[in-house]
């Protein structure tokens, strides 16, 4: 069985109408162009659906059965269509970053996305810092979330946020009981996004 939707379109439009002329108009097309339509589509389903006189036309017992199917099925193609529209143009985001991205940066952004839109696809990608600095510039990802900013021609690299760095360390070592100060307290780190 071989038909189009635009047959079914076609089909429908006339049963409705129940008139060549109207239906021809309705549809945008010629009569001709309408009629070799109906034909190849009741070629197709090997039943005639429409009983054409010069002064009427009428559905046969098999159009007005087809008429259910011809309905589901074109309700059916057009959420179909509208489905995978959807997921085509739903919210992508490729991102990659390292642990300090993961766990602090990331969530937030997260939250934010998902406020924005709901159905957004996110893929987090393990990269080394050689392969962020190729797929960054050519597509491969979207977003850089990391602590210092790559030497990325023609990429600038914004800070989003200072985190202060902290090391925690058992009561048991011995640099609990060292006096040493490893750096000042308000030294802080900062996140960089990226920006192309």
């Amino acid at each position: 069985m071989d038909f189009r939707l635009k047959q079914l379109q076609s089909f429908l439009t006339l049963a409705e109408l129940l008139n060549y002329g109207k239906a021809s108009q309705v549809l945008y097309v010629s009569q001709p162009t309408l009629t070799f339509q109906i034909k190849s589509l009741e070629e197709a389903l090997g039943a005639k659906l429409f009983e054409r006189t010069r002064h009427s036309v009428a559905l046969t017992d098999a159009g007005i059965a087809f008429a259910q199917y011809a309905e589901t099925i074109l309700k059916t193609a057009t959420e179909a269509k509208a489905h995978l529209c959807a997921l085509e143009n739903r919210l992508r985001l490729r991102v990659a970053c390292g642990p300090v991205g993961q766990y602090v940066l990331l969530p937030t952004v997260l939250r934010s996305l998902a406020a924005y839109d709901p159905d957004f696809q996110l893929e987090l990608c393990e990269l080394t810092t050689e392969e962020q600095m190729v797929r960054l510039p050519s597509g491969g990802v979207d977003a850089l979330f990391m602590v210092r900013a790559l030497p990325i021609p023609g990429i600038r690299f914004e800070p989003i946020c200072k985190e202060t760095l902290v090391a925690m360390v058992s009561r048991h070592s011995h640099l609990a009981r060292s006096r040493t100060n490893f750096g000042p307290r308000s030294e802080r780190q900062e996140n960089h996004c990226v920006q192309g």
